[in-house]
């Protein structure tokens, strides 16, 4: 089998680029190759995509089936899916049920390690050396045997492949989608977008090639805005430069650092530190080149350099900027300035000269040609507003709208629905996420009507960017989600990483809650931990179960796992009306091993199942309901998501993403209480942005609004009837027709944007 599929005319498309397009889009490329009859092949494929929970169409295995290749592509297809998720196994054998009481547990753990023979001599004890601690007591055969009948009667949700275009317009596709997200990309994504940048480096950027495409949908919603974020036009100015071109993407010199650390393999956010590594002359050459062309155009920006010094000192070290003075003085300047040798002064000291005289207007001009700046001063300067200064500062707030970016734009009008809450304590939370901290709120009020006089300012503004959606559908169910609006990007896999203060209430019958923990590790042996906090109306803590204390009342413990060769998983079942707390927090923490961010893959999530099946001993075999969510704390400590009691008796669930940087212990029973009372109480009280926010505004604008009721089970509407009813009443629809919800549904236009839980960032407008 050749290394590569080459299409005449099209881009040739490494098997590892198209594993990585599979596992991300859902979309099995049109390949093309030697007609035969591989029907035995594409029904073993058919089983083992249903043993996991995915359902190819028909015409997908037909096109496979006429393949004499279609044994490679099967393999190709299973090896992207088998990224997205791992088998399941508790263990306990038959869990929920047959978890034994704490004290029952550790005395059998104990006698079977021989360390009570001698109970009067001190002992020390070593976890991980125990036996039968954190190993499976059954093989995974004995676990499946025992839930066999339970598994003769599934019916859960299972997702939805389709059959795509040619591998080379599946790249394409991709390229210009990733190229043109709104918040910077990690993992799988940056990965992805690094392989289709040099692999169409010769090509015109995806913004202005897109409108070329004689196979573009036709009347399709603009989602893609081009290259938005600077961390995604990076890598792709990363790839020319390796090719040998000049980097057209980069606008400030902090954008030509992000390439240099990028192309060595370090961090593009600039976040972490980056060992810088040798350049080639060419490569220098056009990092130079990019300097001096940044610099000669726009002299303010040579301010940017301060914030990283050290950073250009090493990067210097390296382009050798002195050697090519004449050629790029420019350039030379920006080394120059990290030396000390020269002095930016910066709009923001401007700024803050102007405030110290108690002129906000004046600050607020010097921040004028820095939007997304201007508007994160926006809270500061309205404080130290007077009356007869507010109408001056709002027009200039007002202009500066115009030019920020619409994630900045959320931002500051969620911070603005949320100025009026009596909060006596301010919670600040380091930018790297794990170090947090509360202060008394000393700040002086907003002037009267200037928060909601903003805020219609900035209502204009985004409606105004929005794209015309045609006809729009939309699950109900996203509207209580908050928009994706704080940077961190929506990972790949069976679960998007829900946007931070996401809400969703837990199905009416619910009588069991099942929280779910799974990791597969990358390179290393990797231990994570999943222990839940029991707290009361006030916040105080009750109780907390444990891998070392499994079970209290209502809240039964899977224990952990110590040795689960890549694959490792915890579950904790919750009786909901059972359990004596008002709270129930989730905490999960590295024990050993890989970070969040460095496993291949780890999330957590939840499942809910009816009262009827709450006590079935063959264990839970149908869930009411599923969420949840890819795992990507920077600590090595997160409270990813907490469950509350709501007044009227029904439960709700709440995506926090909090990290914290508290060391892990073993004792997890006695740990990790300090969580303040802040932190907790306005998780619960402050308001978000959700996703029907932008849905309002899209709503005014469309042809026709469409909501889509889906079943507890299955990919499509209710009911076949309705779902064949739409795609024939979507079928005449020329225009564009925009859907957004969960899950792809089935029966929808080709030509139809889909806006599912992987892509709720394109929501928000560049």
């Amino acid at each position: 089998m050749s290394t590569s599929i080459d299409l005449p005319g099209e881009a040739v498309v490494p098997p590892g680029t198209l594993e990585l397009l599979v596992e991300r889009t859902l979309r099995v490329p049109a390949f093309a190759g030697d007609a035969a009859n591989s029907c035995v092949v594409v029904r073993q494929l058919d089983i083992a995509l249903l043993a996991e929970d995915f359902v190819a169409p028909a015409e997908l295995l037909a096109h496979l089936a006429g393949l004499a290749d279609a044994g490679w592509y099967a393999g190709l297809i299973l090896a992207a899916l088998g990224r997205r998720r791992g088998a399941h196994s508790p263990f306990f054998r038959g869990f929920p049920h047959e978890v034994p009481p704490t004290e029952h547990f550790w005395t059998t753990t104990l006698i079977r390690a021989q360390l009570l023979a001698a109970p009067t001599r001190a002992i020390e004890l070593d976890l991980e050396a125990l036996p039968h601690y954190g190993r499976y007591p059954h093989s995974f055969a004995e676990m499946l045997a025992r839930r066999a009948p339970a598994a003769a009667s599934r019916d859960e949700h299972r997702t939805l492949l389709q059959l795509g275009d040619s591998p080379g317009r599946e790249a394409w596709r991709a390229y210009t989608e990733l190229l043109g997200a709104t918040v910077p990309l990690v993992g799988p994504d940056l990965e992805l977008l690094g392989a289709l940048a040099g692999l169409f480096v010769q090509h015109p950027l995806p913004s202005t090639a897109a409108a070329a495409d004689s196979e573009a949908a036709p009347g399709a919603a603009s989602w893609s805005p081009g290259a938005s974020v600077r961390e995604n036009r990076a890598v792709v100015d990363a790839a020319r430069m390796a090719a040998g071109g000049p980097l057209v993407l980069v606008s400030t010199v902090t954008d030509v650092l992000r390439v240099a650390a990028y192309a060595s393999g370090g961090d593009i956010g600039l976040v972490e530190p980056s060992r810088l590594r040798s350049f080639t002359r060419r490569e220098r050459r056009s990092l130079l080149a990019a300097l001096d062309r940044i610099v000669a155009a726009q002299p303010s920006a040579l301010v940017d350099v301060a914030g990283r010094r050290e950073r250009w000192k090493r990067l210097g070290e390296r382009l050798h900027p002195h050697e090519h003075a004449a050629r790029w003085p420019h350039a030379a300047r920006v080394f120059a300035v990290a030396r000390g040798e020269q002095v930016a002064r910066s709009a923001v000291g401007r700024a803050e000269l102007a405030l110290a005289a108690d002129d906000p207007v004046t600050a607020a001009r010097a921040l004028a040609s820095t939007p997304g700046v201007l508007l994160r001063w926006a809270d500061r300067l309205l404080r130290r507003t007077s009356p007869q200064q507010l109408p001056g500062l709002l027009e200039v707030l007002a202009d500066g709208a115009s030019g920020a970016s619409g994630r900045v734009l959320c931002a500051l009008h969620q911070h603005l629905d949320n100025v009026d809450l009596a909060e006596t304590r301010r919670l600040f939370v380091n930018r790297r996420g794990p170090r947090a901290h509360t202060a008394e709120d000393t700040r002086p009020p907003l002037p009267p009507g200037a928060a909601s006089a903003l805020a219609g300012v900035l209502d204009v503004e985004l409606s105004r960017r929005l794209p015309d959606p045609g006809v729009l559908l939309v699950d109900p169910a996203v509207r209580a989600l908050a928009l994706p609006i704080t940077g961190k990007p929506l990972a790949v896999g069976e679960f998007a990483v829900m946007p931070p203060g996401s809400m969703t209430t837990l199905e009416p019958d619910a009588a069991t809650l099942r929280i779910e923990l799974s990791w597969r590790e990358a390179l290393y042996f990797t231990d994570y931990e999943l222990s839940v906090l029991c707290l009361d109306d006030d916040f105080a803590v009750t109780a907390e179960v444990s891998p070392s204390r499994p079970g209290v009342t209502g809240v039964l413990h899977s224990a952990g796992l110590v040795e689960a060769l890549a694959h490792g998983e915890a579950f904790v079942d919750v009786d909901l009306a059972g359990v004596a707390a008002t709270h129930l927090v989730v905490q999960v923490g590295v024990i050993e091993g890989e970070a969040f961010t460095r496993a291949a893959s780890s999330w957590i999530g939840y499942r809910t199942y009816p009262a009827r099946l709450a006590h079935d001993h063959r264990g839970p075999a149908v869930p009411t309901g599923s969420r949840g969510s890819a795992l990507r704390a920077g600590s090595r400590f997160t409270l990813p998501v907490m469950f509350s009691r709501r007044a009227d008796g029904a439960w709700q669930a709440r995506w926090t993403g909090h990290e914290t940087a508290r060391r892990w212990r073993w004792d997890a029973e006695t740990i990790h209480r300090g969580v303040t009372n802040t932190f907790l109480q306005q998780t619960v009280s402050r308001r978000v942005l959700t996703v029907g926010y932008l849905l309002a505004m899209l709503e005014a604008r469309a042809d026709r609004v469409i909501e889509l009721v889906f079943p507890a089970h299955g990919a499509g509407p209710e009911g076949d009837g309705q779902a064949a009813a739409l795609a024939a009443d979507l079928a005449a629809v020329s225009g564009p027709i925009t859907y957004v919800g969960r899950t792809r549904p089935a029966g929808l236009p080709a030509h139809a944007e889909l806006i599912t839980l992987d892509r709720l960032h394109t929501l928000v407008p560049a």
